[in-house]
C-alpha cells in the first residue's frame, strides 16, 4: 500500500500537471536533447506570453519538477528525475 505522506506527494505534483501549459513545458524541458532548455525560448514553443510562461515555470519549479540555473543573462531549466517520471506518467 502506498503510504499517505507518499499519496499526497504524488497528488499534488500531478494536480500541478492538470494544467495542459505546465504538461507542454514538462514535457519540452525533459525531452530536449541538450537536457537544458533557455527560458527565453519557451513562450513560442507553447504560444504563450513570458509572462505567463514565467509563471507556469514557477508553479513547476515549486513542485520540484524542474531545476533552474543562470548562465550569465540566461535561465536554462532541466527536468528532475521526478519531473521525468511525471512526465512520462501522464503519458507524454
Amino acid at each position: 500500500m502506498l503510504p499517505a505522506a507518499r499519496a499526497e506527494r504524488l497528488a499534488a505534483r500531478h494536480s500541478v500537471l492538470a494544467e495542459p501549459v505546465r504538461l507542454q513545458l514538462l514535457h519540452l524541458i525533459a525531452s530536449h536533447p541538450d537536457g537544458e532548455v533557455r527560458a527565453g525560448a519557451l513562450p513560442e514553443r507553447v504560444d504563450r506570453s513570458k509572462a505567463t510562461v514565467s509563471h507556469h515555470l514557477a508553479v513547476l519549479l515549486d513542485a520540484g519538477l524542474v531545476r533552474r540555473r543562470r548562465a550569465g543573462r540566461l535561465l536554462l531549466y532541466r527536468s528532475t528525475t521526478a519531473g521525468r517520471e511525471a512526465a512520462a506518467i501522464r503519458g507524454t
